[in-house]
């Protein structure tokens, strides 16, 4: 099964390399590192229909909830950048869920805040993405891409990506998963447990200038 491409005595090894990579390029090497970051309702939502084709023709409420619940959902992205986990969770199945690494904590979160405080680590979230491109080609200095020659920066329909299936429209998912179906109560666990993921999307937002008004967009 899937839960085999990794033992229980290779992962915390791995960890430790991932460590090990982070220290090594955060002082020695030259290059820093740059992530995108989402909010991470929308990012359990987005991931559970894209991993679940035909969701709304099963119990998906028993599916999300049992999701929502599984240690794979925790603080996901928070756990992905600090080298906790190497999969989605949607993508994990649910027979490996107790044998998943274990969640991230504060200390993982403040170990990204000091490596964006520090320059090392270069935080965007795709929540605005644009303004995200922005500061990232900004911050790195990019000569050869210049965001001002880019008029569109939204998803890509399936024309414009060459990317049309069952499942995918361009670079949205088919028939997705909307915050506003989802039951409050269920709506409340998913976001309980992806607090950590929440203040790593703030701090993403934090690195960007502030969003133009609705005033000044007219």
């Amino acid at each position: 099964s899937a839960c085999d491409l990794l033992s229980s005595d290779e992962v915390g090894p791995l960890r430790e390399a991932w460590r090990a990579f982070e220290n090594t390029s955060d002082w020695l090497l030259p290059g820093r590192s740059v992530a995108m970051v989402r909010d991470p309702v929308e990012q359990l939502l987005s991931s559970f229909s894209f991993t679940n084709e035909g969701w709304n023709r099963t119990d998906w409420e028993a599916a999300l909830g049992a999701l929502a619940e599984s240690p794979a959902a925790r603080n996901s992205q928070l756990s992905l950048l600090s080298g906790r986990c190497i999969f989605a969770p949607a993508a994990v199945p649910s027979e490996c869920h107790d044998a998943y690494a274990p969640p991230a904590t504060e200390d993982d979160l403040a170990r990204v805040h000091r490596r964006v405080e520090s320059g090392m680590l270069i935080l965007g979230t795709v929540d605005r993405f644009e303004d995200s491109v922005r500061h990232i080609a900004s911050s790195l200095g990019w000569r050869r891409f210049n965001p001002d020659r880019h008029a569109e920066f939204g998803p890509r329909s399936a024309k414009a990506s060459n990317i049309d299936s069952d499942i995918r429209d361009g670079d949205r998912t088919r028939w997705r998963l909307q915050r506003s179906q989802v039951p409050p109560g269920l709506l409340a666990k998913l976001s309980a447990v992806t607090a950590l993921d929440q203040r790593l999307n703030e701090l993403a937002h934090a690195q960007l200038p502030p969003a133009a008004s609705a005033a000044a967009e007219l």
